[in-house]
């Protein structure tokens, strides 16, 4: 399961989205001293990170079937994109309220999660083409 390039890269991308359950986003700091901090227990946020890390978990397990697994990377892709700019949107209307915001090295996670997924998408399809020219040599 994990002799594979692919599943590697679905590894470390689910442990990049596992890691945003503990850690913060951003923490500002308001005008009478108090701190707010961006994190992922806001509701829109958990569903979205909850649904990327359940795609990516079975992604990981669904080694055997390469086209549903190229479609769910795909799909994968393109929602851990929108979390981003739904992390980007949070944090900017944090910052509209708040004097300084700090920015923590977790906010492009998910961005370094999609490119692992599209890049783990992309090794499947060389999977994928490797096994249909065999089949066309058989």
């Amino acid at each position: 399961m994990l002799q594979r390039i692919q599943s590697v890269y679905l590894a470390i991308a689910l442990a990049l989205l596992g890691a945003l359950f503990a850690l913060p986003f951003a923490v500002a700091v308001g005008s009478q001293g108090k701190e707010a901090a961006v994190s992922s227990v806001d509701f829109p946020l958990v569903i979205l990170q909850v649904a990327t890390c359940g795609v990516t978990l079975v992604n990981i397990f669904l080694y055997r079937q390469r086209r549903r697994q190229i479609r769910l990377c795909i799909l994968n892709g393109v929602a851990l994109l929108g979390y981003q700019v739904f992390i980007l949107l949070s944090v900017f209307l944090l910052a509209r309220h708040a004097d300084a915001v700090q920015c923590k090295v977790t906010v492009v996670f998910p961005a370094v999660a999609a490119v692992l997924t599209l890049m783990a998408m992309r090794r499947v399809a060389r999977d994928e083409a490797l096994v249909r020219s065999l089949d066309r040599l058989r």
